[in-house]
Protein backbone atom coordinates (compact mmCIF):
# COMPACT_ATOMS: atom_id res chain seq x y z
CA UNK A 1 0.00 0.00 0.00
CA UNK A 2 1.44 3.41 -0.92
CA UNK A 3 1.61 6.32 1.45
CA UNK A 4 0.53 9.93 0.84
CA UNK A 5 3.41 12.35 0.74
CA UNK A 6 3.94 15.98 -0.17
CA UNK A 7 7.05 17.59 -1.53
CA UNK A 8 7.01 21.08 0.01
CA UNK A 9 10.41 22.32 -1.20
CA UNK A 10 10.68 24.43 -4.32
CA UNK A 11 12.10 22.65 -7.38
CA UNK A 12 15.55 23.62 -8.56
CA UNK A 13 15.82 24.46 -12.26
CA UNK A 14 18.88 22.86 -13.87
CA UNK A 15 20.47 22.84 -17.32
CA UNK A 16 22.58 20.22 -19.06
CA UNK A 17 23.57 21.96 -22.28
CA UNK A 18 20.38 21.91 -24.42
CA UNK A 19 18.40 20.04 -21.74
CA UNK A 20 16.40 21.72 -18.97
CA UNK A 21 14.87 19.92 -16.00
CA UNK A 22 13.62 20.32 -12.43
CA UNK A 23 15.30 18.73 -9.41
CA UNK A 24 13.23 18.23 -6.25
CA UNK A 25 15.51 18.41 -3.19
CA UNK A 26 12.90 16.82 -0.90
CA UNK A 27 12.14 13.83 -3.17
CA UNK A 28 15.53 13.42 -4.85
CA UNK A 29 13.95 13.00 -8.27
CA UNK A 30 14.12 14.91 -11.55
CA UNK A 31 11.09 15.99 -13.59
CA UNK A 32 10.01 17.64 -16.83
CA UNK A 33 13.21 16.91 -18.76
CA UNK A 34 12.88 19.00 -21.91
CA UNK A 35 14.75 19.85 -25.09
CA UNK A 36 13.55 23.36 -25.88
CA UNK A 37 9.81 23.13 -25.24
CA UNK A 38 9.66 19.39 -26.06
CA UNK A 39 9.24 17.10 -23.06
CA UNK A 40 11.45 14.00 -23.29
CA UNK A 41 10.91 12.45 -19.85
CA UNK A 42 8.27 13.22 -17.26
CA UNK A 43 10.16 11.97 -14.20
CA UNK A 44 13.09 9.82 -13.01
CA UNK A 45 13.07 8.61 -9.42
CA UNK A 46 13.86 5.66 -7.15
CA UNK A 47 11.44 3.63 -5.03
CA UNK A 48 11.66 1.08 -2.23
CA UNK A 49 8.43 -0.95 -2.04
CA UNK A 50 7.83 -3.60 0.58
CA UNK A 51 5.97 -6.90 0.26
CA UNK A 52 2.57 -5.14 0.35
CA UNK A 53 3.61 -2.63 -2.37
CA UNK A 54 3.84 0.08 0.28
CA UNK A 55 6.18 2.80 -0.97
CA UNK A 56 8.51 3.36 1.97
CA UNK A 57 9.32 7.09 2.20
CA UNK A 58 12.92 8.26 2.40
CA UNK A 59 14.83 10.84 4.41
CA UNK A 60 17.36 12.62 2.18
CA UNK A 61 20.66 14.23 3.09
CA UNK A 62 22.27 16.17 0.25
CA UNK A 63 26.09 16.00 0.24
CA UNK A 64 27.13 17.60 -3.07
CA UNK A 65 25.54 20.38 -5.11
CA UNK A 66 27.62 21.73 -8.00
CA UNK A 67 25.63 23.77 -10.49
CA UNK A 68 27.04 25.50 -13.54
CA UNK A 69 25.53 27.32 -16.49
CA UNK A 70 25.30 24.16 -18.62
CA UNK A 71 26.15 21.26 -16.29
CA UNK A 72 25.53 20.03 -12.75
CA UNK A 73 26.29 17.32 -10.21
CA UNK A 74 24.13 16.48 -7.19
CA UNK A 75 24.76 13.73 -4.65
CA UNK A 76 22.65 12.68 -1.68
CA UNK A 77 22.09 9.81 0.72
CA UNK A 78 18.56 8.38 1.06
CA UNK A 79 17.43 6.21 3.98
CA UNK A 80 14.17 4.22 3.95
CA UNK A 81 12.97 2.87 7.30
CA UNK A 82 9.58 1.41 8.14
CA UNK A 83 8.80 -1.77 10.05
CA UNK A 84 11.39 -4.35 9.04
CA UNK A 85 12.67 -2.24 6.14
CA UNK A 86 15.99 -0.43 6.57
CA UNK A 87 17.60 0.44 3.25
CA UNK A 88 20.17 3.10 2.37
CA UNK A 89 21.35 4.29 -1.03
CA UNK A 90 23.56 6.90 -2.59
CA UNK A 91 22.01 8.97 -5.37
CA UNK A 92 24.10 10.75 -7.99
CA UNK A 93 22.53 12.96 -10.65
CA UNK A 94 24.73 14.57 -13.28
CA UNK A 95 24.19 16.70 -16.35
CA UNK A 96 26.75 17.45 -19.07
CA UNK A 97 27.04 20.21 -21.65
CA UNK A 98 26.24 17.79 -24.49
CA UNK A 99 22.78 17.07 -23.00
CA UNK A 100 23.69 13.80 -21.25
CA UNK A 101 21.83 13.30 -17.95
CA UNK A 102 22.57 10.37 -15.61
CA UNK A 103 20.67 9.16 -12.54
CA UNK A 104 22.64 6.56 -10.53
CA UNK A 105 21.49 4.46 -7.59
CA UNK A 106 23.87 2.56 -5.27
CA UNK A 107 22.11 0.96 -2.31
CA UNK A 108 22.56 -1.51 0.53
CA UNK A 109 20.10 -3.34 2.80
CA UNK A 110 20.78 -2.72 6.49
CA UNK A 111 18.18 -5.24 7.74
CA UNK A 112 16.35 -8.37 6.66
CA UNK A 113 13.03 -7.60 4.96
CA UNK A 114 10.73 -8.60 2.09
CA UNK A 115 10.54 -6.40 -0.98
CA UNK A 116 8.54 -6.26 -4.19
CA UNK A 117 10.68 -3.60 -5.87
CA UNK A 118 13.83 -1.59 -5.23
CA UNK A 119 15.29 0.72 -7.83
CA UNK A 120 14.88 3.36 -10.50
CA UNK A 121 11.69 4.18 -12.39
CA UNK A 122 11.60 6.26 -15.59
CA UNK A 123 8.42 7.92 -16.79
CA UNK A 124 7.97 8.83 -20.44
CA UNK A 125 5.17 11.42 -20.81
CA UNK A 126 1.71 10.29 -21.92
CA UNK A 127 1.65 12.70 -24.92
CA UNK A 128 4.11 10.28 -26.58
CA UNK A 129 1.16 7.91 -27.12
CA UNK A 130 1.30 6.64 -30.69
CA UNK A 131 4.89 7.83 -31.27
CA UNK A 132 7.45 5.50 -32.83
CA UNK A 133 10.29 4.18 -30.68
CA UNK A 134 13.15 1.70 -30.92
CA UNK A 135 13.82 -0.70 -28.07
CA UNK A 136 17.17 -2.40 -27.52
CA UNK A 137 16.71 -5.57 -25.49
CA UNK A 138 19.13 -7.06 -23.00
CA UNK A 139 19.92 -9.73 -25.61
CA UNK A 140 21.21 -7.04 -27.97
CA UNK A 141 18.25 -7.39 -30.34
CA UNK A 142 16.50 -4.24 -31.51
CA UNK A 143 12.74 -3.86 -31.90
CA UNK A 144 10.84 -1.15 -33.76
CA UNK A 145 7.70 -0.26 -31.82
CA UNK A 146 5.38 2.49 -30.71
CA UNK A 147 4.29 3.90 -27.41
CA UNK A 148 0.72 2.56 -27.11
CA UNK A 149 -1.93 4.89 -28.52
CA UNK A 150 -4.97 3.47 -26.74
CA UNK A 151 -4.13 2.19 -23.26
CA UNK A 152 -2.26 -1.12 -23.34
CA UNK A 153 -3.71 -3.64 -20.87
CA UNK A 154 -0.33 -5.35 -20.45
CA UNK A 155 3.35 -4.45 -20.71
CA UNK A 156 4.25 -3.28 -24.22
CA UNK A 157 8.01 -3.97 -23.87
CA UNK A 158 10.14 -6.38 -21.83
CA UNK A 159 13.87 -6.89 -21.18
CA UNK A 160 14.71 -3.28 -21.99
CA UNK A 161 18.35 -2.17 -22.18
CA UNK A 162 17.57 1.08 -24.04
CA UNK A 163 14.65 2.90 -25.59
CA UNK A 164 14.93 5.72 -28.13
CA UNK A 165 12.40 8.05 -29.72
CA UNK A 166 12.40 11.08 -31.97
CA UNK A 167 12.13 14.46 -30.25
CA UNK A 168 11.96 16.38 -33.57
CA UNK A 169 13.03 15.10 -37.02
CA UNK A 170 16.66 16.17 -36.41
CA UNK A 171 16.96 15.03 -32.78
CA UNK A 172 16.70 11.61 -31.13
CA UNK A 173 16.64 10.88 -27.38
CA UNK A 174 17.93 7.56 -26.03
CA UNK A 175 17.49 6.27 -22.47
CA UNK A 176 19.85 3.46 -21.41
CA UNK A 177 19.30 1.23 -18.38
CA UNK A 178 21.83 -0.83 -16.43
CA UNK A 179 21.95 -2.95 -13.30
CA UNK A 180 18.75 -4.98 -13.67
CA UNK A 181 16.09 -6.20 -16.10
CA UNK A 182 13.64 -3.42 -16.96
CA UNK A 183 10.18 -3.49 -18.56
CA UNK A 184 7.48 -0.94 -19.38
CA UNK A 185 3.84 -0.61 -18.35
CA UNK A 186 1.17 1.82 -19.52
CA UNK A 187 0.46 3.74 -16.31
CA UNK A 188 -2.59 5.39 -17.85
CA UNK A 189 -4.41 2.28 -16.63
CA UNK A 190 -4.24 3.92 -13.17
CA UNK A 191 -4.69 7.52 -14.46
CA UNK A 192 -0.95 8.30 -14.22
CA UNK A 193 0.04 10.41 -17.22
CA UNK A 194 3.02 8.30 -18.22
CA UNK A 195 4.59 5.12 -19.51
CA UNK A 196 6.70 3.70 -16.67
CA UNK A 197 9.88 1.69 -17.20
CA UNK A 198 10.86 -0.12 -14.00
CA UNK A 199 13.07 -2.92 -12.75
CA UNK A 200 12.13 -6.31 -11.29
CA UNK A 201 9.84 -7.82 -13.95
CA UNK A 202 6.37 -8.63 -12.63
CA UNK A 203 6.65 -12.20 -13.95
CA UNK A 204 9.32 -12.97 -11.36
CA UNK A 205 8.22 -14.43 -7.99
CA UNK A 206 7.69 -11.84 -5.28
CA UNK A 207 8.09 -10.77 -2.59
CA UNK A 208 11.82 -11.44 -2.34
CA UNK A 209 13.75 -11.83 0.89
CA UNK A 210 16.47 -9.16 1.20
CA UNK A 211 19.26 -10.09 3.68
CA UNK A 212 21.49 -7.42 5.26
CA UNK A 213 24.34 -6.41 2.98
CA UNK A 214 22.36 -6.95 -0.24
CA UNK A 215 23.55 -4.40 -2.83
CA UNK A 216 21.41 -2.83 -5.54
CA UNK A 217 23.20 -0.76 -8.18
CA UNK A 218 21.38 0.74 -11.15
CA UNK A 219 21.74 3.70 -13.47
CA UNK A 220 19.77 5.43 -16.18
CA UNK A 221 21.39 7.69 -18.80
CA UNK A 222 19.65 10.03 -21.23
CA UNK A 223 21.60 11.13 -24.30
CA UNK A 224 20.82 13.04 -27.48
CA UNK A 225 21.88 12.46 -31.07
CA UNK A 226 21.31 14.31 -34.33
CA UNK A 227 22.66 17.40 -36.04
CA UNK A 228 20.40 19.82 -34.17
CA UNK A 229 20.74 18.20 -30.72
CA UNK A 230 22.83 21.03 -29.26
CA UNK A 231 20.73 23.87 -30.67
CA UNK A 232 17.16 23.65 -29.31
CA UNK A 233 14.73 26.41 -30.26
CA UNK A 234 14.24 29.12 -27.68
CA UNK A 235 11.58 28.18 -25.17
CA UNK A 236 9.74 31.50 -24.99
CA UNK A 237 7.44 32.26 -22.10
CA UNK A 238 4.06 32.75 -23.76
CA UNK A 239 0.51 32.76 -22.50
CA UNK A 240 -1.35 29.49 -22.30
CA UNK A 241 -3.98 29.45 -25.03
CA UNK A 242 -7.54 28.14 -24.80
CA UNK A 243 -9.41 27.98 -28.10
CA UNK A 244 -13.18 27.47 -28.08
CA UNK A 245 -14.48 25.61 -31.12
CA UNK A 246 -17.85 24.60 -32.50
CA UNK A 247 -20.68 23.40 -30.35
CA UNK A 248 -21.14 19.66 -30.08
CA UNK A 249 -24.43 17.80 -30.35
CA UNK A 250 -24.49 16.86 -26.64
CA UNK A 251 -24.88 18.58 -23.32
CA UNK A 252 -23.27 17.99 -19.95
CA UNK A 253 -23.27 14.29 -18.95
CA UNK A 254 -25.12 13.23 -15.85
CA UNK A 255 -23.09 14.09 -12.75
CA UNK A 256 -23.62 12.34 -9.43
CA UNK A 257 -22.26 12.15 -5.90
CA UNK A 258 -21.54 9.08 -3.79
CA UNK A 259 -23.46 8.39 -0.61
CA UNK A 260 -21.07 8.05 2.34
CA UNK A 261 -20.33 4.53 3.52
CA UNK A 262 -20.79 5.82 7.07
CA UNK A 263 -23.84 8.07 7.06
CA UNK A 264 -23.88 10.40 10.10
CA UNK A 265 -26.70 9.70 12.53
CA UNK A 266 -27.70 13.36 12.44
CA UNK A 267 -26.97 15.97 9.83
CA UNK A 268 -26.98 19.67 10.56
CA UNK A 269 -30.18 21.21 9.08
CA UNK A 270 -28.07 23.73 7.17
CA UNK A 271 -25.98 20.93 5.63
CA UNK A 272 -29.18 19.10 4.71
CA UNK A 273 -30.53 22.27 3.06
CA UNK A 274 -27.35 22.75 1.04
CA UNK A 275 -27.43 19.14 -0.12
CA UNK A 276 -31.09 19.05 -1.05
CA UNK A 277 -30.67 22.05 -3.32
CA UNK A 278 -27.43 20.91 -4.87
CA UNK A 279 -27.63 20.61 -8.69
CA UNK A 280 -26.37 17.08 -9.39
CA UNK A 281 -28.37 14.43 -11.23
CA UNK A 282 -28.11 11.36 -9.02
CA UNK A 283 -26.62 9.71 -5.95
CA UNK A 284 -24.62 6.49 -6.09
CA UNK A 285 -24.57 3.92 -3.27
CA UNK A 286 -22.23 0.95 -2.96
CA UNK A 287 -24.13 -1.95 -1.36
CA UNK A 288 -23.16 -5.52 -0.50
CA UNK A 289 -25.88 -8.02 -1.40
CA UNK A 290 -24.32 -10.57 0.98
CA UNK A 291 -24.46 -8.26 4.00
CA UNK A 292 -27.14 -9.06 6.62
CA UNK A 293 -28.57 -5.55 6.47
CA UNK A 294 -28.71 -5.27 2.69
CA UNK A 295 -32.45 -4.56 2.51
CA UNK A 296 -32.26 -1.83 5.14
CA UNK A 297 -29.21 -0.31 3.46
CA UNK A 298 -31.03 -0.22 0.13
CA UNK A 299 -34.06 1.42 1.72
CA UNK A 300 -31.83 4.00 3.43
CA UNK A 301 -30.04 4.84 0.20
CA UNK A 302 -33.34 5.28 -1.65
CA UNK A 303 -34.66 7.53 1.11
CA UNK A 304 -31.50 9.65 1.01
CA UNK A 305 -31.72 10.03 -2.76
CA UNK A 306 -35.46 10.71 -2.87
CA UNK A 307 -35.19 13.15 0.03
CA UNK A 308 -32.72 15.20 -1.99
CA UNK A 309 -34.73 14.85 -5.21
CA UNK A 310 -32.14 12.60 -6.91
CA UNK A 311 -32.22 9.30 -8.74
CA UNK A 312 -30.27 6.39 -7.26
CA UNK A 313 -27.53 4.31 -8.88
CA UNK A 314 -26.51 1.18 -6.96
CA UNK A 315 -23.04 -0.34 -7.29
CA UNK A 316 -23.87 -3.90 -6.22
CA UNK A 317 -21.21 -6.15 -4.71
CA UNK A 318 -21.68 -9.92 -4.35
CA UNK A 319 -24.61 -9.84 -6.77
CA UNK A 320 -24.89 -13.65 -6.70
CA UNK A 321 -26.11 -13.33 -3.09
CA UNK A 322 -28.92 -10.95 -4.02
CA UNK A 323 -32.10 -12.14 -2.27
CA UNK A 324 -35.00 -13.20 -4.46
CA UNK A 325 -37.36 -10.88 -2.58
CA UNK A 326 -36.41 -7.20 -2.56
CA UNK A 327 -38.18 -4.24 -0.94
CA UNK A 328 -40.93 -2.92 -3.18
CA UNK A 329 -39.21 0.45 -3.41
CA UNK A 330 -36.27 -1.23 -5.23
CA UNK A 331 -38.25 -0.53 -8.39
CA UNK A 332 -37.19 3.11 -8.00
CA UNK A 333 -33.48 2.35 -8.54
CA UNK A 334 -32.37 3.94 -11.80
CA UNK A 335 -29.36 1.74 -12.51
CA UNK A 336 -27.70 -1.35 -11.04
CA UNK A 337 -23.97 -1.83 -11.65
CA UNK A 338 -22.68 -5.29 -10.73
CA UNK A 339 -19.22 -5.03 -9.12
CA UNK A 340 -17.25 -6.99 -10.17
CA UNK A 341 -19.27 -8.09 -13.22
CA UNK A 342 -19.01 -11.87 -12.97
CA UNK A 343 -21.22 -13.85 -15.38
CA UNK A 344 -22.96 -15.50 -12.41
CA UNK A 345 -23.59 -12.18 -10.68
CA UNK A 346 -24.94 -10.53 -13.83
CA UNK A 347 -27.22 -13.47 -14.65
CA UNK A 348 -28.63 -13.59 -11.13
CA UNK A 349 -29.11 -9.82 -10.96
CA UNK A 350 -30.99 -9.78 -14.26
CA UNK A 351 -33.30 -12.53 -13.01
CA UNK A 352 -34.06 -10.91 -9.64
CA UNK A 353 -34.04 -7.15 -10.11
CA UNK A 354 -37.35 -5.46 -10.91
CA UNK A 355 -37.82 -4.35 -14.48
CA UNK A 356 -40.07 -1.35 -14.94
CA UNK A 357 -38.99 -0.73 -18.51
CA UNK A 358 -36.14 1.57 -17.56
CA UNK A 359 -33.97 -0.86 -15.63
CA UNK A 360 -30.32 -1.06 -16.62
CA UNK A 361 -28.04 -3.76 -15.27
CA UNK A 362 -24.44 -3.15 -16.11
CA UNK A 363 -20.98 -4.13 -14.99
CA UNK A 364 -18.38 -2.04 -13.21
CA UNK A 365 -14.74 -2.90 -12.67
CA UNK A 366 -13.97 -3.26 -9.00
CA UNK A 367 -11.22 -0.66 -9.10
CA UNK A 368 -9.21 1.27 -11.65
CA UNK A 369 -9.54 1.25 -15.41
CA UNK A 370 -6.88 -1.47 -15.56
CA UNK A 371 -9.38 -3.97 -14.13
CA UNK A 372 -11.74 -3.29 -17.03
CA UNK A 373 -8.98 -3.05 -19.62
CA UNK A 374 -7.56 -6.48 -18.71
CA UNK A 375 -10.97 -8.21 -18.62
CA UNK A 376 -12.82 -6.53 -21.45
CA UNK A 377 -16.46 -7.48 -21.97
CA UNK A 378 -17.61 -8.80 -25.29
CA UNK A 379 -20.06 -6.80 -27.43
CA UNK A 380 -23.44 -6.70 -25.73
CA UNK A 381 -22.23 -8.45 -22.56
CA UNK A 382 -23.09 -5.52 -20.31
CA UNK A 383 -25.86 -2.94 -20.72
CA UNK A 384 -23.59 -0.30 -19.13
CA UNK A 385 -19.91 -0.18 -18.24
CA UNK A 386 -18.28 1.51 -15.28
CA UNK A 387 -14.86 1.99 -13.74
CA UNK A 388 -13.47 4.07 -10.90
CA UNK A 389 -10.42 6.31 -10.73
CA UNK A 390 -8.16 8.31 -8.44
CA UNK A 391 -4.96 10.26 -9.10
CA UNK A 392 -3.38 8.77 -5.97
CA UNK A 393 -2.42 5.21 -6.86
CA UNK A 394 1.33 5.45 -7.51
CA UNK A 395 2.13 9.05 -6.54
CA UNK A 396 0.67 11.47 -4.05
CA UNK A 397 2.38 14.82 -4.58
CA UNK A 398 0.45 17.63 -6.19
CA UNK A 399 2.54 17.72 -9.39
CA UNK A 400 1.77 14.08 -10.16
CA UNK A 401 -1.88 14.48 -9.14
CA UNK A 402 -2.44 17.46 -11.44
CA UNK A 403 -0.88 15.62 -14.40
CA UNK A 404 -3.64 12.98 -14.38
CA UNK A 405 -6.85 14.60 -15.74
CA UNK A 406 -6.07 14.25 -19.49
CA UNK A 407 -5.65 10.51 -18.92
CA UNK A 408 -9.36 10.24 -18.11
CA UNK A 409 -10.09 11.06 -21.75
CA UNK A 410 -7.65 8.31 -22.78
CA UNK A 411 -9.47 5.73 -20.65
CA UNK A 412 -12.78 6.62 -22.31
CA UNK A 413 -11.26 6.62 -25.79
CA UNK A 414 -9.81 3.17 -25.09
CA UNK A 415 -13.11 1.86 -23.71
CA UNK A 416 -14.85 2.97 -26.89
CA UNK A 417 -12.63 0.59 -28.88
CA UNK A 418 -14.36 -2.42 -27.30
CA UNK A 419 -17.85 -1.22 -26.29
CA UNK A 420 -20.63 1.09 -27.35
CA UNK A 421 -22.48 0.73 -24.03
CA UNK A 422 -23.08 3.80 -21.81
CA UNK A 423 -19.93 4.65 -19.86
CA UNK A 424 -20.13 5.39 -16.13
CA UNK A 425 -16.94 6.95 -14.77
CA UNK A 426 -16.66 6.82 -11.01
CA UNK A 427 -16.44 7.17 -8.26
CA UNK A 428 -13.82 9.59 -9.59
CA UNK A 429 -12.20 10.88 -6.42
CA UNK A 430 -9.24 13.03 -5.46
CA UNK A 431 -8.44 10.72 -2.56
CA UNK A 432 -7.30 7.13 -2.99
CA UNK A 433 -9.55 4.19 -2.20
CA UNK A 434 -7.33 3.22 0.74
CA UNK A 435 -7.45 6.68 2.35
CA UNK A 436 -9.82 7.44 5.17
CA UNK A 437 -9.12 11.14 4.84
CA UNK A 438 -6.90 13.34 2.71
CA UNK A 439 -7.17 16.87 4.14
CA UNK A 440 -6.53 18.29 0.67
CA UNK A 441 -10.06 17.15 -0.29
CA UNK A 442 -11.17 20.32 1.51
CA UNK A 443 -8.75 22.58 -0.39
CA UNK A 444 -8.82 24.67 -3.55
CA UNK A 445 -6.22 22.26 -4.96
CA UNK A 446 -8.78 19.43 -4.91
CA UNK A 447 -11.46 21.63 -6.46
CA UNK A 448 -9.08 22.45 -9.32
CA UNK A 449 -8.33 18.75 -9.85
CA UNK A 450 -12.02 17.79 -9.85
CA UNK A 451 -12.75 20.50 -12.42
CA UNK A 452 -9.98 19.30 -14.74
CA UNK A 453 -11.07 15.67 -14.27
CA UNK A 454 -14.64 16.59 -15.18
CA UNK A 455 -13.47 18.58 -18.21
CA UNK A 456 -11.63 15.58 -19.65
CA UNK A 457 -14.40 13.13 -18.73
CA UNK A 458 -16.81 15.36 -20.67
CA UNK A 459 -14.51 15.68 -23.69
CA UNK A 460 -13.85 11.93 -23.59
CA UNK A 461 -17.55 11.14 -23.99
CA UNK A 462 -18.57 9.87 -20.54
CA UNK A 463 -22.31 9.34 -20.19
CA UNK A 464 -22.34 9.62 -16.40
CA UNK A 465 -19.68 10.83 -13.96
CA UNK A 466 -19.86 9.96 -10.26
CA UNK A 467 -17.69 12.03 -7.95
CA UNK A 468 -16.86 12.00 -4.25
CA UNK A 469 -19.16 11.57 -1.26
CA UNK A 470 -21.84 14.06 -0.31
CA UNK A 471 -20.76 14.97 3.23
CA UNK A 472 -17.83 14.42 5.55
CA UNK A 473 -14.05 14.50 5.03
CA UNK A 474 -14.45 12.78 1.64
CA UNK A 475 -17.34 15.00 0.56
CA UNK A 476 -18.26 18.42 -0.79
CA UNK A 477 -19.19 19.83 2.62
CA UNK A 478 -18.80 19.02 6.29
CA UNK A 479 -21.61 17.55 8.37
CA UNK A 480 -22.08 20.96 10.05
CA UNK A 481 -22.77 22.63 6.70
CA UNK A 482 -19.30 24.07 6.10
CA UNK A 483 -18.94 24.11 2.32
CA UNK A 484 -15.61 23.07 0.83
CA UNK A 485 -14.25 24.79 -2.31
CA UNK A 486 -15.45 21.78 -4.30
CA UNK A 487 -19.05 22.56 -3.28
CA UNK A 488 -18.76 26.06 -4.76
CA UNK A 489 -16.93 24.78 -7.84
CA UNK A 490 -19.56 22.18 -8.69
CA UNK A 491 -22.43 24.52 -7.90
CA UNK A 492 -21.01 27.12 -10.30
CA UNK A 493 -20.17 24.56 -12.95
CA UNK A 494 -23.62 22.98 -13.00
CA UNK A 495 -25.19 26.42 -13.20
CA UNK A 496 -23.04 27.23 -16.24
CA UNK A 497 -23.65 23.88 -17.96
CA UNK A 498 -27.16 24.57 -19.21
CA UNK A 499 -26.57 24.35 -22.96
CA UNK A 500 -24.52 22.45 -25.54
CA UNK A 501 -20.92 21.54 -24.79
CA UNK A 502 -18.41 23.30 -27.06
CA UNK A 503 -15.14 21.86 -28.28
CA UNK A 504 -12.09 23.30 -26.52
CA UNK A 505 -8.34 22.89 -26.93
CA UNK A 506 -5.60 24.09 -24.61
CA UNK A 507 -1.98 24.66 -25.54
CA UNK A 508 -0.51 23.24 -22.32
CA UNK A 509 -2.50 20.55 -20.49
CA UNK A 510 0.01 20.62 -17.62
CA UNK A 511 -1.03 24.21 -16.87
CA UNK A 512 -4.58 24.75 -18.10
CA UNK A 513 -7.93 22.91 -18.28
CA UNK A 514 -11.16 24.24 -19.79
CA UNK A 515 -14.86 23.64 -20.39
CA UNK A 516 -17.18 25.75 -22.57
CA UNK A 517 -20.93 25.78 -23.18
CA UNK A 518 -23.31 27.55 -25.53
CA UNK A 519 -26.20 28.86 -23.47
CA UNK A 520 -29.85 28.58 -24.39
CA UNK A 521 -29.95 32.38 -24.86
CA UNK A 522 -27.12 32.52 -27.40
CA UNK A 523 -24.22 33.39 -25.10
CA UNK A 524 -21.35 31.29 -23.88
CA UNK A 525 -19.98 30.15 -20.56
CA UNK A 526 -16.28 29.29 -20.32
CA UNK A 527 -14.52 27.86 -17.28
CA UNK A 528 -10.72 27.85 -17.05
CA UNK A 529 -8.53 26.25 -14.38
CA UNK A 530 -4.92 27.08 -13.56
CA UNK A 531 -3.31 23.77 -12.57
CA UNK A 532 -0.11 25.39 -11.32
CA UNK A 533 0.81 27.17 -8.09
CA UNK A 534 1.94 30.32 -9.94
CA UNK A 535 0.02 33.01 -11.85
CA UNK A 536 -0.82 31.92 -15.38
CA UNK A 537 -1.39 34.23 -18.33
CA UNK A 538 -4.18 32.89 -20.55
CA UNK A 539 -5.35 33.94 -24.00
CA UNK A 540 -8.96 32.90 -24.63
CA UNK A 541 -9.74 32.65 -28.34
CA UNK A 542 -12.60 31.54 -30.55
CA UNK A 543 -15.47 32.87 -28.41
CA UNK A 544 -18.40 34.59 -30.03
CA UNK A 545 -18.16 38.31 -30.74
CA UNK A 546 -18.63 40.10 -27.45
CA UNK A 547 -18.26 43.56 -26.08
CA UNK A 548 -17.25 42.37 -22.62
CA UNK A 549 -17.24 39.35 -20.35
CA UNK A 550 -18.20 38.85 -16.74
CA UNK A 551 -15.51 37.11 -14.72
CA UNK A 552 -15.67 35.34 -11.36
CA UNK A 553 -12.70 33.62 -9.70
CA UNK A 554 -12.49 30.71 -7.27
CA UNK A 555 -9.11 30.77 -5.52
CA UNK A 556 -7.43 30.85 -2.14
CA UNK A 557 -7.82 34.63 -2.16
CA UNK A 558 -11.59 34.27 -2.60
CA UNK A 559 -11.62 31.79 0.31
CA UNK A 560 -12.57 28.88 -1.91
CA UNK A 561 -15.77 30.33 -3.34
CA UNK A 562 -16.41 32.37 -6.47
CA UNK A 563 -15.66 36.08 -6.10
CA UNK A 564 -17.93 38.91 -7.11
CA UNK A 565 -18.30 39.49 -10.85
CA UNK A 566 -15.92 41.85 -12.57
CA UNK A 567 -15.84 42.75 -16.25
CA UNK A 568 -13.05 42.37 -18.78
CA UNK A 569 -12.96 43.64 -22.36
CA UNK A 570 -11.66 41.84 -25.44
CA UNK A 571 -8.41 42.54 -27.25
CA UNK A 572 -8.61 44.13 -30.73
CA UNK A 573 -8.56 40.65 -32.30
CA UNK A 574 -11.61 39.56 -30.27
CA UNK A 575 -9.71 37.36 -27.83
CA UNK A 576 -9.65 37.84 -24.07
CA UNK A 577 -6.49 38.07 -22.02
CA UNK A 578 -6.50 37.30 -18.30
CA UNK A 579 -4.16 36.17 -15.56
CA UNK A 580 -5.32 33.34 -13.32
CA UNK A 581 -3.91 33.09 -9.79
CA UNK A 582 -2.18 29.84 -8.84
CA UNK A 583 -4.65 26.97 -8.28
CA UNK A 584 -7.80 28.78 -9.37
CA UNK A 585 -10.88 28.43 -11.57
CA UNK A 586 -12.27 31.30 -13.65
CA UNK A 587 -15.89 31.40 -14.74
CA UNK A 588 -16.60 33.70 -17.70
CA UNK A 589 -20.02 34.88 -18.82
CA UNK A 590 -20.00 35.93 -22.47
CA UNK A 591 -23.14 37.36 -24.00
CA UNK A 592 -23.64 38.10 -27.68
CA UNK A 593 -24.31 41.82 -28.26
CA UNK A 594 -27.83 42.56 -29.38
Amino acid sequence: MPTPETFPSSPLLLRAGPITLQYDPAAGDIRYIRWGGREILRRVYAAVRDETWFTVPATLTETVREIGADRFRIEYEARHTRGAVDFRWQGTITGEADGTVTFAFDGEALSTFQRNRIGICVLHPAPLAGADCRVTHTSGEEEAGTFPDTIAPHQPFFEIAAIAHEVVPEVRATVRFSGDAFEMEDQRNWLDASFKTYSTPLALPMPVLVPPGTRVRQSVTLSLSGGAALTPPDSLVAPAVCTVGERTDFGMPGVGLSLPSEVPATLDPFAELLLNGFPVDYYQATLNAAAPGFGDALTGALEAAEGAGKRLVVALRNASALPDALPAEAEAVYLWLVVPPTPEGLTHARSVLPDQGNRIVGGAAGGNFTDLNRQRPGPGDWEAIGFAGSPQVHAFDRLSILETPPTIADTLRTARTFTDAPLFVGPLTFYGSYQRDDPRQRSVLAAVWYFAALAYAVSGGANHITLCETVGPRGILDTDGTAYPLYHLLNGLMEAAQGAVCQVTVSDPLSLAALAFDTLTGGQRVLLANLTDRPLRVALRGVRNTEMAGLRLLSEASEGSFSQTETITPEPDGSFSLTLPGFSVARLFLETPR
